[in-house]
């Protein structure tokens, strides 16, 4: 977690979910499904846009196990 993660939480621009809330899920090493693979579809939804950061530094990307985490939790149905 960043100083502006934690920042835009605090504003309330960005959201956290509790962890009683999440659904976690394990997903396995392949290539089809990877974050960088699907990061650009589910980031630019509106319902999801509050729990992933607004920037990604360049090489980097978001943490597996939080992505997978967030979206199984949030639209497990289309996965």
């Amino acid at each position: 977690m960043t100083k502006e993660w934690l920042k835009a939480i605090l504003i309330g621009k960005k959201r956290l979910l509790k962890l009683s809330e999440l659904k976690t899920v394990n997903v396995g090493n392949f290539q089809e499904v990877s974050v960088k693979h699907l990061y650009d579809d589910f980031s630019k939804r509106e319902d999801l846009t509050t729990y992933f950061p607004d920037t990604i530094p360049k090489g980097k990307q978001i943490d597996r196990e939080y992505f997978f985490n967030i979206v199984n939790t949030l639209c497990n149905e289309e996965l």
